[in-house]
């Protein structure tokens, strides 16, 4: 069996844009984990898989009859072994089922699918946070903030979530992030040091920047000493000089 592909949406629908991630407790999949529907046609049930696969999004490796649906679903089949893993919901599929000869269901089965195939996953822990951390990520985009205060928020879950490795100050946060490049063995460290600015926007608003916090090195400027001026020799003391240096042999 394939892995279902939950990150490549299915944009087969034309209302794609609005579909969301399958949560456990929204009444189609509460009543589907909890076998509630009954149909006394397979058609009435394949139409409520459509109407599910209209809402939330789905994998493209799909049943190509229509008569099943894989999907991730948040929160659903949670341990708290899966939990410590990483896991924050699991994919299932859908299925109809066949109460009696005149009713049927739909049931929902959990498939077992490697972390890394999941779209949502809690992060690791680490000691310095990276581009791919929430915060980071939604500063990327550029947002403009109201008043001043948000963006100091957003910054402070920063300092508070790393507090060893950033200093928060009244418009700013200095802070040590793992750069975007990767950066080989021997080639300088794998982290930076950023500074996260508070600045007014243009057209109103509040905008965080970010530049590398360098310390700048205090520069000595050598002063030079005048050269001092060299007496003229005259031809006499030369003639003395050149006498001094002659050899007995020269006369």
């Amino acid at each position: 069996m394939a892995t279902p592909d939950a990150s490549k949406e299915d944009n087969t629908s034309p209302n794609a844009k609005n579909k969301r991630v399958a949560v456990l407790k929204h009444p189609l999949i509460e009543a589907v984990i909890h076998g509630l529907f009954k149909f006394t046609e397979e058609r009435q049930a394949v139409a409520r898989l459509n109407e599910i696969k209209s809402k939330f999004i789905v994998g493209k490796d799909q049943d190509p009859s229509g008569r099943t649906l894989k999907l991730w679903i948040k929160d659903y089949e949670l341990s708290d072994e899966d939990i410590k893993k990483g896991y924050r919901g699991h994919f299932g599929e859908i299925s109809i089922k066949q109460l009696d000869k005149r009713k049927c269901s739909l049931h929902l089965a959990k498939l077992d699918v490697p972390l890394a195939a999941h779209p949502q996953k809690t992060r690791a822990k680490r000691s310095h946070p990276d581009w791919g951390h929430p915060v980071l990520r939604k500063l990327e985009k550029y947002p403009v903030f109201k008043e001043p205060e948000h963006a100091h928020a957003l910054l402070m879950t920063l300092h508070e979530e790393y507090p060893n490795i950033s200093i928060p100050g009244l418009n700013y946060l200095l802070i040590m992030v793992y750069r975007k490049d990767k950066v080989k063995k021997g080639d300088g460290p794998p982290v930076q040091k950023l500074k996260f600015s508070i600045v007014a926007a243009e057209g109103g608003g509040y905008k965080i920047t970010w530049a590398e916090n360098v310390k700048r090195q205090k520069v000595t400027i050598k002063k030079e000493e005048p050269e001092v001026a060299q007496p003229t020799v005259g031809s006499f003391t030369a003639m003395v000089k050149l006498k001094k240096k002659r050899k007995p042999s020269d006369k």
